[in-house]
């Protein structure tokens, strides 16, 4: 199968192409090996990683991330390097030919210190805060004067997928205070008051009571349901992207994530592509 640029395969073995726009059906699994997987993880991806690493080697400590997580721009440059062949993210640069499986949904969660007192924000509020012309949280109608944006550095995917959906062709303000993971985020959230930032839905999944307040988009709030359903506005998808489509283990791997056991793994904390026949609709 060729690349196709903005275009994405489901894998195990079928040469049906699809749009981003269309949720995709797991593919049939391969048989398993023992062999692990070579695939690497950007920063927000990887919690996901580990956890489907994890359960597909049943637990065995052969089973690790080949790398460590890194920024999107840094797994790209170790694609196009050859120092990985295959890694998870959230954004696919249009810019670029790569071949992509879709693994999961997750949605970009807005998050606020709790002192601000907002509940929803809008797609367009977000885009004046973002670019630096609105400096007040009057301006949006909610408590505090000065508002303090937190962002991802450049080279984040998040960061690339809300510039994409939010920002149309404008950039993240010079003044907004960079951070470098999605820990760091929410942990500069709660502790300053008058900040705003994102991070993954996925990954305030995987946390325990943070101290920070995840606001509604347009009157959406991001949930298992509305990311699924694609109605909360930031909705996204993680994909598995490399150079070509794997002939190796990595097929088996990925084969195995699109499967209904794999699925079930994405579904602890992101959003499956399709759900679990358990869980009905």
């Amino acid at each position: 199968m060729k690349p196709v640029q903005r275009t994405f395969a489901i894998v195990a073995l079928t040469t049906t192409l699809v749009s981003c726009g269309v949720r995709n059906s797991p593919a049939t699994t391969p048989t398993l090996t023992a062999i692990p997987p070579r695939v690497s993880a950007t920063t927000a991806t990887y919690p996901l990683m580990n956890d489907l690493i994890r359960a597909y080697g049943d637990g065995s400590s052969a089973y690790v991330l080949e790398l460590y997580p890194a920024n999107h721009r840094t797994r790209l440059d170790d694609l196009q390097n050859n120092r990985t062949q295959y890694f998870a993210t959230h954004h696919i640069p249009q810019n670029q030919s790569l071949w992509a499986a879709p693994i999961a949904q997750d949605g970009i969660a807005i998050i606020t210190h709790p002192q601000t007192n907002l509940h929803n924000i809008t797609l367009d509020q977000l885009r004046q805060i973002y670019s630096g012309e609105w400096l007040k949280w009057a301006d949006v109608g909610a408590s505090g004067e000065d508002i303090v944006a937190f962002s991802r550095e450049e080279g984040s995917g998040i960061r690339a997928e809300l510039e994409r959906m939010v920002m149309g062709n404008r950039r993240t303000t010079a003044n907004a205070r960079l951070v470098f993971t999605e820990a760091q985020m929410v942990k500069h959230i709660s502790e300053t008051v008058g900040a705003i930032g994102y991070v993954s839905w996925g990954y305030l999944n995987t946390l325990t009571d943070p101290n920070i307040s995840v606001i509604s988009v347009n009157d959406i709030s991001p949930s298992l349901t509305t990311i699924y359903d694609h109605v909360y506005p930031l909705t996204n998808t993680i994909y598995i992207v490399g150079n070509s489509e794997p002939q190796d283990d990595t097929r088996v791997f990925l084969g195995w994530i699109q499967s209904s056991d794999g699925q079930t793994v994405v579904m602890q904390s992101f959003v499956p592509l399709l759900m679990p026949m358990s869980q009905g609709r």
